[in-house]
């Protein structure tokens, strides 16, 4: 790939008080082999050192968020992208360094493809004791990850299914993934593990009781559009 088909990425760090792994995660975008690309953090209001550790990156757009919550964060990040291509990271997990190259060339090998994603390995703190129900052999094999560290897509998606919805507050990121099924987005799974996920005491995911409630909220919402895409 030459400089004149490299088509700008811009990708999307929403934080609040991520003190402890902000810049293990910015340093992982630093290092990634494709270079033609922005980094946006928006700071949902942070009270710990965040702000500070993210602005001693030179490299780095800093925004702090006027609202509240990941998916309006991330949102924000989506309307002031300069990129037509869309990626994002969680402060707290990782990419592999030659993430955006094998997604970027992916897309632009298969035009008609809209959106990528990749396979992702979980990891934990050491002594950390994962919540109830996770199994045990995530750790220890790769799966398709249906979460938007793993995602890069065309950003003209977004405008075709909508932003993230802040109604939810854990399962934003689902139910995102559940619209671009419902449309049919033309979309592929890369084999590579391009994205390491990590699981520690404060993950959003692991508030049960909401990730479940809202959980069958999108199942439902799901169905519903269902039927009127089908009528």
């Amino acid at each position: 790939m030459n400089a004149t088909d490299a088509p700008l990425v811009s990708i999307i760090l929403a934080v609040k008080n991520g003190e402890r792994f902000i810049a293990e995660a910015i340093n992982s975008l630093l290092a990634q082999t494709y270079r033609t690309y922005e980094i946006i953090v928006i700071d949902g209001q942070s009270d710990d050192r965040t702000a500070e550790i993210v602005q001693s990156f030179s490299e780095i757009r800093y925004f702090r968020q006027a609202d509240f919550g990941l998916a309006n964060g991330r949102n924000f990040g989506i309307k002031i992208a300069q990129g037509q291509l869309i990626a994002f990271l969680d402060h707290d997990d990782l990419w592999l360094s030659y993430k955006l190259q094998k997604q970027v060339q992916h897309l632009i090998q298969h035009p008609e493809l809209r959106y990528v994603i990749s396979q992702v390995q979980f990891f934990s703190e050491s002594n950390f004791r994962p919540r109830p129900g996770f199994r045990a052999h995530s750790f220890e094999s790769s799966q398709a990850a249906y979460t938007p560290s793993a995602l890069l897509a065309h950003k003209d998606v977004f405008k075709q299914i909508g932003n993230f919805d802040p109604a939810f507050k854990v399962a934003c990121d689902i139910d995102w993934f559940t619209r671009a099924q419902d449309h049919k987005i033309p979309m592929t799974i890369l084999p590579d593990i391009l994205l390491r996920k990590r699981i520690h005491q404060v993950n959003l995911s692991s508030n049960v009781e909401v990730n479940r409630r809202e959980l069958m909220r999108v199942v439902k919402q799901s169905l519903d559009r269902r039927r009127q895409l089908t009528h």
